[in-house]
Order: C-alpha cells, then sequence, then structure tokens
C-alpha cells in the first residue's frame, strides 16, 4: 500500500471515534447557590464584586470593612491595605498604580 491510502485510512478511522466528553454536571445547580440563586461565582460575572480576590472570602453586608481603589476594585480593607504597604503599590487585579492614580486624582480637583 502506498502511504497516502495508509493515511486516508486513518484519517477515516479517527473520524468514527467520538471524542470523549466532559462528565455532565448541572450547570443549573452550580449557579443557583445563594441569594437571589446565583452563585458568588455568577453574582461575581454580573456586577459587583462578591469577594476579596486578596483572601478569596465573600464580603459580608454589615461585617466587611470594604475598601475601593481608585479603579473601583474592592477588597476587604485588612487585606489590600498590607498588600499596598509591604508588597506592592498596584491593584492585585488590574495592576493598575495606585499611587499614581491618586497622584493624578489630587492634581484635578
Amino acid at each position: 500500500t502506498t502511504g497516502v491510502m495508509e493515511s486516508e485510512n486513518l484519517l477515516s478511522a479517527s473520524a468514527a471515534v467520538p471524542a470523549p466528553q466532559p462528565p455532565r454536571t448541572s450547570r443549573r445547580t452550580e449557579f443557583e447557590k445563594g441569594a437571589g440563586g446565583f452563585s458568588a461565582e455568577w453574582r461575581k460575572y454580573m456586577g459587583r464584586q462578591v469577594e476579596c480576590v486578596v483572601c478569596l472570602e465573600e464580603y459580608v453586608d454589615g461585617v466587611s470593612r470594604v475598601m475601593s481603589l481608585p479603579c473601583g476594585h474592592e477588597f476587604h480593607a485588612d487585606c489590600i491595605t498590607p498588600w499596598l504597604t509591604t508588597r506592592r503599590r498596584t491593584c492585585p487585579i488590574c495592576k493598575g498604580d495606585v499611587v499614581r492614580s491618586l497622584a493624578r486624582g489630587k492634581g484635578n480637583g
């Protein structure tokens, strides 16, 4: 046989074998947790942040002290303060320079 015919046979044989499918999970139940029927993951993409990306804990209304950076991202005040003072001066999400943003904001007002 020729190399062409062998590769054609391999192609047709591989086309007949279905690709493995990932296990089916109920996407609906994954997103029906929490307040309003939506999980924290789903609410995060629908609007306001629901968890601090530094500690990965959800914000608790009336309990969590939340700080917003100039870029608009929010964090627990107790998490973002050490992050900004000892590690970096950038937002953990968008990497925006917090000090530079604050300096620009003071010059405009």
